[in-house]
């Protein structure tokens, strides 16, 4: 990993994981189409749907989330009825999978997403139809020969099927847009207003949308939005006092509180925490910088320990968690009264798988896309690794990087 230094940038460094399990919003919003009796100008009169929605994501491929939203239906039976106005407001619950993860194995390079969805809920509607005679029906309507219902606004209840497809594309860490198509089956014939007793009427929804993700309690700190560099802004300034004042006040700078973000690795030897190989940035040459900031304060100082992923769980997440004593130890000793036990944020992860399937993925090793899909989709990797090195002894090349301590020093200057 190279050292960095970014003004301004708060945020923590993430892998490809960090998002695996998270929570989203989002709106998504298009044209809606009815299937009901009126079995032409379907297409010709569409009608307009939004939908707001959130839920969580979970185990690589799947979510479920809840939705509100309402539609605008129209349609006619050309020469026997008009849909004059019709509408639902809709709520239901879901489940999605990701098909491509799903099939091919998880790839965090890949930004496409094909999820099938289906989910259950209900609808709260109201149809008014003419037809051809001049007789006008209406079901859900608050008012006299309405066919009043026990919904929103006198509107009739009824269940419905939401079931669907979506392709996502994945913008940013945070962000998502996609396209939905979504049929809604009815448990009635009356969206249309009108029933011949053939079939229930459902309608089809063509979106477009986006996504916000996020995780419960996610400790980011303020002014990174979506974790983008920022400018240093220039001092305010204070406006310059009247031209016939007797004596003018000089302006007064303002203090602009800067921040700056050293990334480094400390790697260490094999299945060793206590002897660092190398860095992966001279930390002299960070306290130098540190040093020729006037005023400059070391604010925070974040520790991950990681391990190669040949061992067993239990032993890859505690030398993983010595690791990263030991290298807060090494910095402490390095800093000495610059830092105190309470500016280190210490975290144990364990084997890093992540970084691992890059490496892979960027290597020259013989039959790697082969060994990648082994490894992702095995219930066992660990197990899978060791039956694989048997045939490949050049992927544990790739493990020595993978043996080390992640370092983001934050420093504040005024």
């Amino acid at each position: 990993m190279m050292s960095t230094i970014v003004f301004g940038q708060t945020s923590s460094k993430s892998g490809g994981s960090e998002f695996e399990n998270h929570w989203f919003i989002n709106f998504d919003a298009g044209a809606s189409v009815l299937y009901g009796d009126n079995k032409t100008h379907q297409f010709d009169m569409p009608g307009f749907n939004a939908n707001l929605g959130g839920g969580y994501a979970f185990a690589k491929h799947f979510s479920v989330y809840g939705r509100i939203g309402g539609a605008t239906l129209d349609g006619e039976l050309e020469n026997f009825f008009t849909v004059d106005k019709a509408s639902v407001l809709s709520g239901d619950l879901n489940f999605s999978v990701d098909v491509i993860s799903l099939i091919c194995g998880r790839d965090k390079d890949c930004k496409f997403g094909l999820l099938l969805h289906g989910g259950v809920g209900h609808l709260h509607y109201k149809s008014k139809a003419s037809i051809a005679d001049g007789t006008v029906l209406q079901w859900g309507y608050d008012e006299e020969n309405g066919n009043k219902g026990k919904g929103i606004g006198g509107r009739r209840i009824i269940f419905s099927a939401p079931v669907g497809g979506m392709v996502n594309y994945q913008i940013s860490k945070r962000w998502d847009v996609y396209a939905d198509f979504t049929a809604t089956y009815g448990d009635t014939e009356r969206l249309d207003c009108f029933s011949s007793g053939d079939n229930k009427d459902w309608y089809l929804t063509a979106n477009v949308g986006v996504r916000y993700k996020f995780k419960k309690n996610e400790n980011q700190q303020p002014g990174t939005g979506d974790g983008s560099a920022q400018e240093p802004q220039e001092p305010a300034q204070e406006a310059a006092q009247p031209a016939q004042e007797a004596v003018q006040e000089p302006a007064q700078e303002i203090a602009v509180r800067q921040e700056i973000r050293s990334d480094f690795d400390i790697v260490f030897n094999f299945m060793k925490y206590d002897t660092i190989i190398h860095e992966t940035t001279n930390i002299a040459s960070t306290i130098e910088k540190i040093n020729n900031l006037e005023g400059a304060r070391i604010e925070n100082i974040t520790i991950i320990g990681y391990s190669s992923p040949e061992g067993s769980k239990d032993f890859n997440l505690d030398i993983a968690g010595k690791r990263a004593e030991n290298a807060k130890k090494y910095l402490a000793g390095i800093f000495g009264e610059n830092v105190n036990d309470a500016q280190f944020d210490i975290t144990a992860v364990g084997a890093d798988w992540d970084s691992y399937i890059s490496a892979l993925r960027k290597s020259n090793v013989k039959d790697k896309n082969y060994i990648i899909t082994k490894l992702l989709d095995s219930k066992s990797p660990t197990n899978t690794l060791w039956m694989l090195l048997a045939n490949y002894p050049e992927i544990a090349d790739m493990f020595t990087d993978l043996r080390r301590a992640e370092v983001t020093i934050t420093v504040i200057h005024y």
